[in-house]
């Protein structure tokens, strides 16, 4: 079975901001999430324009889709 999580990350520019995506993406694979795609944001942004969304100057945040295996208990 496959969980899914969508995360919004908030985008600090250049330098800085690409640490603080990496520091948030480690801390999502430490609890075992893997990154399915991560789509640039806007605060204008509507979701269906994500799926053609690119990083510009007016990008202000990410949107991170992660997902993960979990085991399924059986019931005794």
């Amino acid at each position: 079975m496959v969980e899914y999580r969508v995360e919004a990350v908030g985008w600090d520019g250049h330098d800085l901001g690409a640490s603080h995506l990496e520091d948030r993406l480690n801390d999502f694979a430490s609890e075992g999430w893997e990154v399915v795609v991560i789509l640039p944001t806007t605060a204008a942004t509507s979701i269906r324009s994500l799926r053609a969304a690119v990083a510009s100057a007016d990008t202000s945040e990410f949107a991170v889709v992660l997902k993960r295996s979990t085991t399924t208990r059986t019931k005794r």
